[in-house]
């Protein structure tokens, strides 16, 4: 797998690419209070993910594209920029960027409800420019039937270009398309993918229990029914089931069904709206599972380790969750690493430890 360090990023290089959406939220809280105009979507917390563990100049080795339309403000994109990755802003003058409101039912902020406010505008794949094209990764979020014309339309795209190296494809199933009827067509598409990262409340609803998160016995035969069915061309696929402050599930063929806790800064609030135990910075949960993936898939291709990979993507959630919207960014300097909520990346590694290694060795 690849080192990333500035020494190895060669020109036009780049390393990850997210298809999900850039959405702007209207967030409305149990209280009254109401923000607008608040960056977010999947795509958006999953290239946070990813830029966390790429720090200047290898920054640069992130791809964003953004589908907008006329009306992208000005501070969202400049705020995108200082991320210093390769942002390429496509803006359609005859619609409008993508929007939801998102209420809050409670000061908890987990339940929830959600709606488009304006027309999706949807990432295709024939829309990405040949250096979008040359990514190492693709982090995907659709449903089945979605991903089955996307995964071919890349790789054709690609080798029009020259580039026949098979990329790493890592795909979120979309929660409204989860259900026991569609459980067939999502193990048909997860042969496409080498990682299938669905969070635990989408699995249940593919085992016909929508509403009950799996207990862990439940949850590793089904981990066991995709594996044993095959994911990715060769069957060497992981799939890994995201699951909150319960940290994830992760299996393969080659590796036992294995639990990895969360960063241990990660303890929800209670219902009645303070922290849990352990003095929780825990604020909004919204985007930290796919912020996991993105450092997830920062982890793989730096160190071609499932399990070390699971740290990446755990510390990359915790700056996804600590408030409303996205971390407070700070850049660095000759002399200092620069900040994610006054905090470095490096740091929350280091915190998390040797959790991943831990794992391992107990299933050896």
């Amino acid at each position: 797998m690849e080192d990333i360090s500035p020494e190895s990023l060669e020109d036009n290089e780049v390393f990850f690419i997210t298809m999900g959406e850039i959405i702007l939220d209207e967030l409305h809280f149990s209280n009254g209070d109401k923000m607008v105009e608040v960056l977010g979507g999947a795509g958006t917390y999953a290239a946070l993910g990813a830029r966390l563990h790429l720090p200047p100049p290898v920054s640069q080795s992130l791809y964003l594209m953004i589908e907008a339309g006329y009306d992208l403000p000005s501070s969202v994109e400049d705020s995108l920029r200082s991320w210093d990755t390769r942002l390429d802003v496509r803006k359609d003058p005859t619609k409008k960027t993508t929007r939801a409101k998102v209420v809050y039912e409670d000061a908890t902020f987990g339940p929830k409800t959600f709606e488009y406010l304006a027309s999706t505008m949807t990432l295709l794949p024939s829309r990405l420019r040949p250096l979008a094209l040359s990514s190492a990764s693709f982090h995907l979020i659709c449903p089945p039937e979605t991903l089955k014309e996307q995964i071919p339309g890349i790789l054709a795209l690609r080798q029009r270009h020259g580039m026949y190296q098979r990329p790493l494809f890592i795909w979120e199933p979309e929660g409204s398309f989860c259900s026991r009827d569609s459980l067939e067509a999502h193990l048909e598409a997860a042969r496409l993918v080498d990682i299938f990262s669905p969070n635990r409340f989408e699995v249940s609803a593919l085992f016909g229990s929508s509403g009950n998160p799996l207990d862990e016995s439940s949850l590793e035969t089904m981990c066991a029914l995709f594996v044993d069915r095959g994911i990715g061309p060769l069957s060497k696929g992981t799939i890994v089931v995201r699951s909150d402050e319960h940290g994830c599930f992760a299996m393969s063929s080659a590796l036992p069904f294995t639990s990895f806790p969360a960063h241990s800064s990660v303890v929800l609030p209670t219902r009645g709206g303070n922290a849990g135990h352990g003095g929780s910075k825990v604020v909004d949960p919204t985007g930290a599972g796919h912020a996991f993936l993105g450092g997830f898939t920062i982890g793989l291709i730096k160190t071609g380790s499932v399990i070390d990979a699971v740290g990446y993507g755990s510390v990359s959630a915790t700056f996804a969750l600590e408030q409303i919207g996205l971390p407070k960014f700070k850049r660095g300097s000759a002399t200092e690493e620069e900040t994610w909520n006054r905090d470095t990346v490096a740091r929350r590694l280091r915190q998390y430890g040797s959790l991943g290694r831990s794992a391992e060795s107990e299933q050896n």
